[in-house]
C-alpha cells in the first residue's frame, strides 16, 4: 500500500515539475526579432532605374506571363523626361495575364503602406473587371489600385495591408487575370512599400488583412 502511495506521490510530482517548466519555459521565449524597421523602403528598384538590357531583367524583379509569345515588358524612356524617370512597362498584344513581381521580407501583424504610379496609356482602356493593378500572390483575391480607363499621365494609387499569417509578401505589378486575360499596354513606376505606425494610418482608410 505504501509502495503505491509512493508511486503516484511521484507520478504527481513529475508532471507538477513538467508543467512548472513549461510555463516558465513560456514567460523566458525570446520575443521574435522584427525585420522591417517604420519607414523603411522595402520595395527594390522601384523606380526601375536599374535594368539589364541583354537578360531584359529588371533587378529585384522577376516577370511572369500566362502565355509563351505575344507579351513584352521592358523600360520606357518617354522623350520628355530623363533616364532617372523611366518606367516599366508591360504590353499584352493579345489577352493574357501578366506581372512583374517582386518577393518581399515582412512582419507579420505590421501596417504597411503600398503606393505606385500606374499609366493606362492604351487609348480604349483595358477589358476585364480590373485592367490593370497590384496583387500579393498570397492572397489574389484582393486587387489593389485596379485601373481600367485610359489615363492622362501617372495616377497614384494608395492603400495598407497587414500580413497576417506570413513572414513574406509577393508583391505583383498586374495586366489582367488568370481568368480573364487583357490586351493592352500599361505602365508602372514609384512602386514603394513601407511600414506604418498605427497612428500613422489615418483613421478614414482601410488596412487589408493578407
Amino acid at each position: 500500500m505504501k509502495r503505491k502511495i509512493f508511486i503516484i506521490t511521484a507520478v504527481v510530482f513529475v508532471i507538477t515539475l513538467v508543467l512548472f517548466t513549461c510555463a516558465a519555459c513560456g514567460k523566458n521565449e525570446t520575443p521574435r526579432e522584427e525585420v522591417t524597421k517604420v519607414g523603411e523602403e522595402l520595395v527594390q528598384n522601384g523606380k526601375f532605374t536599374s535594368f539589364n538590357a541583354t537578360t531584359k531583367q529588371f533587378e529585384g524583379w522577376t516577370s511572369y506571363s500566362s502565355k509563351t509569345s505575344g507579351f513584352a515588358f521592358g523600360v520606357s524612356y518617354p522623350s520628355d523626361i530623363t533616364d532617372s524617370n523611366v518606367r516599366l512597362y508591360i504590353d499584352n498584344s493579345s489577352a493574357m495575364y501578366s506581372n512583374m513581381q517582386q518577393r518581399i521580407h515582412v512582419d507579420t501583424n505590421k501596417i504597411y503602406k503600398v503606393s505606385v504610379d500606374i499609366w493606362v496609356t492604351t487609348q480604349d482602356g483595358l477589358s476585364g473587371d480590373y485592367g490593370a493593378y497590384v496583387a500579393f500572390l498570397e492572397n489574389t483575391e484582393y486587387k489593389f489600385a485596379y485601373t481600367k480607363q485610359h489615363t492622362d499621365g501617372m495616377v497614384t494609387k494608395t492603400f495598407y495591408v497587414r500580413p497576417r499569417n506570413t513572414d513574406y509578401l509577393t508583391l505583383a505589378l498586374c495586366l489582367g487575370t488568370q481568368e480573364q486575360g487583357v490586351a493592352g499596354h500599361v505602365l508602372f513606376d514609384n512602386v514603394s512599400m513601407r511600414r506604418m505606425n498605427d497612428n500613422q494610418v489615418p483613421d478614414s482608410v482601410t488596412v487589408y488583412e493578407i
